[in-house]
């Protein structure tokens, strides 16, 4: 009997050292030589049964432990997993992808809700990223005006990179507003002019090419000379605002040499009234006088009864003195514009 029991101690001691119940298990141990087989054996099924149970409550636990673990990995990604995701090649790609879309939605809803601040932000943290996404022009062209009120070049570079990134070709628009939003830094704006001149193709709209206009009268007058001779153009209206260009740059020859060039432009529409009244001023100014009495006698804005009534209204007035005649002596001597003008167009209606 007693070698049975201890048979029994030597395999369930192995078992039963699981159990961390130190107090039961002694007292297991020194009843089974009192008590004999039957109470060794019910015992022995009372620890067993106690040594399941924790088992299946541990297990139970630590699948609720590695679930909750899960949650948090997917919630709250740590760095190495978002690096690890970068570097994977297919799937990568498409997160990669799906980002980019969301932060051109992002920066989307944000223009049309005006939270320019919001907007510009995401716009400036997709620039850092080195990365690109997929805008419309009409937000791009949004973004750009913002940058030009807000007169911001960073943020207008920032922009720009978007906008580069996702088209091989700018259109004139954004073109124009590039120029805009540059129209302080000297070198980038002349930069982006000579990106424009050198296209495959010689069209340009009338934004861009005021645009362009802009920039040289700010900064190289010279350059609209480029332009003019790169356009080509013998469409009265792009010639009207390179005269108008020249005539606000005080390059009076320019001006009537644009005109005389393409004087056949003009027979199908006609020139606006205040630039024709300037351009007439101007020939006079630089010795065109055959241009000047062309654009007097052929205007159809009357320029004759107009003359008419103005040189009644000087006569009267010399006749009378006053002030009025002292500041058309003044205006004569000082050999202003008008001074120049009314004399000629005087002198040509009493021809």
């Amino acid at each position: 009997m007693n070698s049975m029991v201890q048979q029994i101690q030597q395999v369930m001691k192995p078992i039963l050292a699981n159990v961390h119940e130190t107090e039961m298990m002694n007292f297991i141990w020194d009843a089974i030589p009192c008590f004999g087989f039957d109470f060794a054996m019910l015992a022995i099924g009372m620890v067993l049964s106690v040594c399941l149970l924790t088992e299946r409550r541990l297990e139970k636990d630590w699948k609720a432990r590695g679930h909750a673990a899960k949650k948090l990995a997917v919630e709250e990604p740590s760095c190495s997993t978002l690096e690890e995701e970068e570097v994977a090649a297919p799937e990568s790609s498409t997160v990669s992808e799906t980002c980019d879309q969301l932060d051109g939605r992002l920066i989307s809803n944000c223009v049309a809700e005006g939270q320019w601040e919001e907007a510009l932000s995401l716009v400036s943290k997709v620039h850092s990223k080195d990365s690109a996404c997929e805008l419309d022009e009409e937000v791009i062209h949004a973004l750009l005006s913002k940058c030009v009120d807000l007169g911001s070049p960073e943020e207008s570079f920032h922009v720009e990179s978007l906008a580069r990134a996702q088209a091989r070709t700018l259109s004139d628009s954004t073109y124009s507003w590039l120029l805009k939003a540059f129209l302080g830094n000297h070198l980038k704006a002349r930069s982006i002019v000579q990106e424009v001149l050198a296209r495959d193709d010689p069209c340009f709209s009338r934004e861009l090419v005021q645009s362009m206009l802009r920039v040289c009268k700010r900064h190289e007058k010279p350059l609209a000379d480029k332009v003019f001779d790169r356009m080509q153009t013998a469409e009265p209206e792009m010639l009207s605002i390179f005269i108008s260009y020249y005539l606000d740059t005080h390059q009076h020859e320019k001006a009537c040499n644009v005109f005389e060039l393409n004087f056949a432009a003009f027979f199908d529409e006609d020139m606006d009234a205040d630039l024709e009244w300037r351009l007439m001023s101007a020939a006079l100014q630089c010795g065109h006088q055959a241009l000047a009495q062309q654009l007097y006698e052929t205007s159809p804005y009357n320029y004759p009864a107009s003359v008419t009534k103005i040189q009644n209204w000087w006569k009267r007035t010399a006749e009378q003195g006053g002030p009025e005649a002292f500041r058309i002596r003044r205006m004569h001597d000082q050999r202003s514009p008008e001074a120049y003008l009314l004399p000629g167009c005087l002198r040509f209606h009493d021809n």
